[in-house]
């Protein structure tokens, strides 16, 4: 099973991981990294959400704070130089072997 929550700070994602944890429902977190002159290329060429660009520029140093604490807290993905499928498949790979 997959649980995908998004929401802003505050919203309840982690309460609620903590409360599918409780009950029993195996929660892994993946965060999907990159180098940031990557995640800059991947935002500046995105054609489906030109709207949300400035606001994802600004959010970069606030993503690269959150590392150290995302790192102990989810498995991080190096998405670096990789397709979508790549990435998919490492992760169902660590889901199945890890």
């Amino acid at each position: 099973m997959i649980v995908w929550l998004n929401g802003p700070f505050g919203a309840g994602k982690t309460t609620i991981f903590d409360a599918l944890g409780a009950e029993g429902v195996e929660v892994r977190h993946f965060v999907l990294d990159a180098v940031p002159d990557e995640f800059v290329r991947r935002i500046e060429n995105d054609t489906e959400l030109r709207q949300a660009k400035e606001w994802r520029l600004q959010r970069l140093a606030d993503y690269q704070a959150a590392l150290p604490w995302l790192r102990d807290s989810a498995s991080v993905v190096d998405t670096n130089h990789k397709t979508p499928v790549d990435v998919a498949a490492e992760i169902a790979g660590c889901l199945e072997n890890c």
